[in-house]
């Protein structure tokens, strides 16, 4: 649960999902409404904010964020397409059920290639 920013509309439903930071002179950031998919934006606000209350000493310490770049490239938007495109492939070449592979794909994108590697080479070991 999110707490909305209070916009004088007549439901819950119609308020405005558009978020607001606040940047307390104490040094407390509140962060309001937003969307899912606007997490990462959020983020590099609230950072930026922060940082305003760093001397310029200890801002040169931290490096320029990009958030666009996925931690893991295996579970990129685009990687997650891939693997669900390959779900029928991962069932040929697999032992497992359909909905299994599709529940480790939701998980873990195309990272399923990389265990279902692994699990080849322990068979072939104890094979």
């Amino acid at each position: 649960m999110r707490p909305l920013v209070k916009d004088d509309s007549s439901t819950e439903g119609k308020t405005s999902r558009e978020h607001t930071i606040i940047n307390d002179p104490r040094g407390v950031t509140f962060v309001a409404g937003g969307k899912y998919t606007t997490y990462r934006l959020m983020a590099e606000q609230v950072v930026e904010g922060a940082l305003k209350y760093f001397s310029i000493e200890e801002r040169v310490q931290f490096k320029k964020t990009d958030s666009a770049i996925a931690l893991n490239p295996w579970t990129d938007p685009e990687s997650y397409d891939k693997a669900h495109l390959n779900i029928d492939q991962y069932c040929r070449t697999s032992l497992l059920k359909k909905s299994e592979i599709q529940k480790l794909v939701a998980r873990f994108g195309t990272e399923v290639e990389e265990f279902f590697a692994k699990i080849h080479i322990f068979s072939d070991i104890l094979g």
